[in-house]
C-alpha cells in the first residue's frame, strides 16, 4: 500500500527511490514486481544500516528538483505530491510542509484536521519561530524540500531525533517555508517495540551534546537570535527528559545515569528561572513537573 499509494500520485514526474535496507522477509520480491509495472521505480539494495543510512542512501542516489521521504508503513494521499509542489512553485519556496493524519497503536485516527488554510513563512526569523513553536514539526515524511536547500544535507544516524535535527538544518538553509494544514499523509505509530521506543540510553544523551553546541553557535554568532537560541536548547532538553520520564515510569530504563540527567536538569532549571518569558506556559509547567519529579527521584 506504501509504494502502490506513491506510484498513483496525481503528479507523474516523480523518481521514487526505494531503499531495501536489509529486509530478511518478502519485501524485495513485492518491490521487484512492481518495478515490472512501473519504470519510475529504482531499487537500491544495502546491508541493513538503519533508517538514517538508509535515507542517505536515497539522498545520495536522487536526482530530481525536489526531495520527499516516505516511511514503509505509511500511505499517502494520491494528490499530497501535486499540492505541494505547486506550493513551492507558485511561492518559489524552499519546503512545504503538509499535515497527517496520525494512526495511534490502536489504529485510531489522534486529529482530524477542522479547516484547511495555508501559511508562507517568508523570513529567517519567522521560519526559526515556526520550527520551534512545534509548527512545522520534526517529521521529514510531511515535507517536500527543494533539493538544491538539502542537497549537503545528511542524516546523522549517531544523533537522537536525528530528524529534528535535519529538519532544523533545511529550516535554516531556507528562505520561503509554505505550510498547507491539509491531511494528506497517513502515519502509522510503530509497535512499542520499535527502535523508536527503544530504552532510554548512551544513544538518546547524544541530543543533549546536540543541543548544547548548536544553542552555543547561535549565542556566539547570532546574539540578537537569544530567544530563539534559548528556545532551541530548551526543546532539547525538554525532549530528552521526557523520554527518560517516560521509561522510568515504564520500568524500562537499564541505567539512571544519573550524573548526566542531573547535569541536563540543572542546564533547564538555569532556563527556567532565567528565560521562562521565552517558553510557552504550558511547556514551562510540563517542564517544571518533570524537574521536580525526576529530582525527588533521583535524590533517594
Amino acid at each position: 500500500i506504501c509504494i502502490r499509494s506513491i506510484m498513483e500520485q496525481t503528479y507523474k514526474n516523480l523518481e521514487i527511490i526505494i531503499v531495501n535496507d536489509g529486509t530478511t522477509d518478502k519485501s524485495i520480491d513485492i518491490c521487484k514486481r512492481l518495478q515490472e509495472e512501473d519504470n519510475r521505480i529504482i531499487i537500491i539494495n544495502q546491508e541493513n544500516m538503519g533508517v538514517s543510512k538508509a535515507r542517505n542512501t536515497g539522498l545520495k542516489n536522487a536526482t530530481g528538483d525536489y526531495i520527499g521521504f516516505v516511511d514503509s508503513d505509511d500511505f499517502l494521499e494520491p494528490d499530497m505530491y501535486e499540492i505541494m509542489y505547486n506550493h513551492l512553485e507558485k511561492e518559489n519556496a524552499d519546503l512545504c510542509r503538509i499535515k497527517a493524519f496520525i494512526y495511534n497503536r490502536e489504529g485510531g485516527i489522534e486529529e482530524i484536521a477542522k479547516e484547511r488554510n495555508t501559511f508562507i513563512y517568508s523570513s529567517e526569523l519567522e521560519i526559526m519561530n515556526a520550527y520551534l513553536k512545534n509548527e512545522l514539526k520534526i517529521a521529514v515524511w510531511d515535507k517536500l524540500f527543494k533539493a538544491e536547500t538539502v542537497k549537503d544535507l545528511l542524516f546523522d544516524d549517531k544523533l537522537f531525533n536525528e530528524d529534528a535535527a535535519y529538519v532544523w538544518e533545511a529550516c535554516l538553509n531556507s528562505k520561503k517555508v509554505v505550510m498547507d494544514t491539509k491531511q494528506l499523509y497517513h502515519h502509522i505509530k510503530r509497535p512499542v517495540n520499535s527502535l523508536t521506543s527503544a530504552p532510554f540510553g548512551e544513544h538518546n544523551l547524544t541530543l543533549f551534546k546536540y543541543s548544547k553546541d548548536n544553542f552555543n553557535k547561535l549565542i556566539k554568532e547570532r546574539p540578537e537570535l537569544e530567544e530563539q537560541a534559548y528556545l532551541f536548547y530548551f526543546n532539547g532538553l525538554f525532549h530528552l527528559l521526557k523520554v527518560y520520564k517516560r521509561d522510568w515510569d515504564n520500568n524500562n530504563l537499564t541505567d539512571l545515569y544519573k550524573e548526566e540527567i542531573l547535569n541536563i536538569i540543572n542546564e533547564l532549571n538555569y532556563i527556567i528561572n532565567n528565560y521562562s518569558k521565552y517558553i510557552e506556559k504550558m511547556d514551562l509547567i510540563h517542564s517544571k513537573d518533570i524537574v521536580e519529579i525526576l529530582t525527588n527521584r533521583l535524590s533517594k
